[in-house]
């Protein structure tokens, strides 16, 4: 959502189409929304194999219709408390035919305290890749990418 620094750039690197996959043994990552109905708390409405949402809270039929994105958990920590089902924590990721994305995050979509006192978490990519590094000088707006050497697991912040 910060428009200021968008990693227009980096979408020059091709990495190809998304797939309509994950990997065996993988978990679709789950859709929640905030709930008012039967109390007011996040539900799980279905994950990103779904071709529809259903809850009486997002439509007027209650149901949403939407494309499988197959992004999965790629690592996650325990469920959160109020949440059953959804990690408190997780790095998702999307395959696509020549790369991966990959997306750390935290149940509120990177709450600020988790974002400057978090650590970094160690990813096992199950095969080779190489980062696309993006850099941006805040005063020119000048935005530069790089492609890194071969890896076969990388380090993510919050």
């Amino acid at each position: 959502m910060n428009w200021a620094y968008q990693p227009t750039a980096a979408l020059e690197v091709d990495i190809g189409e998304p797939l309509g996959s994950m990997p065996s043994g993988a978990e679709a990552m789950k859709y929640m929304v905030a709930t008012q109905v039967p109390t007011s708390s996040y539900t799980i409405i279905g994950d990103t194999t779904d071709t529809a949402l259903a809850h009486a809270e997002i439509s007027e039929s209650g149901t949403l219709d939407i494309l499988p994105s197959y992004i999965y958990y790629a690592q996650r920590l325990p469920d959160h408390a109020q949440v059953p089902g959804a990690p408190l924590e997780a790095v998702v990721a999307r395959l696509y035919s020549k790369g991966m994305v990959l997306f750390r995050t935290d149940i509120f979509g990177g709450s600020g305290s988790w974002i400057t006192e978090g650590s970094k978490t160690t990813i096992d990519l199950n095969n080779t890749y190489r980062r696309i590094i993006f850099s941006m000088n805040p005063i020119s707006g000048r935005s530069d990418v790089t492609i890194g050497e071969a890896i076969t697991s990388v380090d993510l912040g919050p």
